[in-house]
């Protein structure tokens, strides 16, 4: 199963060239994380999830992409709402 996954998600992926100058400073108490930022506008993503607490300095959002941690995420994915007990 984890490899049917793997096979969909590299079937699924695009990749995103991003030049240095474009790696602007967004995300200020690490700069090593600018380039994701960088590659997930032109790449039109929707989400950006991740527990990295250095995005919370974005409040949950840059340029139209909600910045959200992984259940938050699979809520979206269900329509919005947490599993039913």
């Amino acid at each position: 199963m984890v490899s049917e996954f793997l096979t969909l998600l590299v079937e699924l992926a695009e990749s995103i060239e991003v030049p240095a100058e474009s790696v602007l400073p967004v995300v200020l108490d690490d700069p090593d994380d600018d380039p994701i930022v960088a590659c997930a506008v032109p790449g039109k993503a929707h989400y950006l999830v991740t527990y990295d607490v250095h995005f919370e300095s974005l409040k949950g959002e840059h340029s139209g992409i909600k910045i959200v941690k992984a259940l938050p995420f699979l809520w979206a994915l269900r329509g919005g709402r947490p599993p039913d007990p």
